[in-house]
């Protein structure tokens, strides 16, 4: 399953809520510039929500493991020197 959809659910389920009348003229308009019902609107408007924590969510995640790495790389380098050198065997 895509990223894109991973909460929407084709069978709905029905909320009443209270939206200021700002953001229902909002809804309106983009409910008619996408065509699509109020409903849709709102719905694809908290899928991108969801989308975005998720992808901020996996860009923290990534940001740790690369200062990790950073840091194994650190503690690791100075060994580099001490280990002796490993002789190729080419063959020869």
């Amino acid at each position: 399953m895509s990223a894109r959809g991973e909460y929407m659910d084709a069978r709905g389920e029905k909320l009443s809520v209270s939206i200021p009348k700002n953001l229902v003229a909002v809804v309106d308009e983009i409910a008619a510039e996408m065509r699509i019902s109020r409903s849709g609107a709102i719905s694809l408007c908290i899928q991108e929500m969801a989308d975005m924590r998720k992808e901020n969510a996996m860009k923290e995640g990534y940001l740790a493991m690369a200062e990790q790495h950073r840091k194994y790389f650190e503690a690791t380098a100075s060994l580099q020197k001490t280990l002796p050198e490993r002789k190729q065997n080419d063959g020869k």
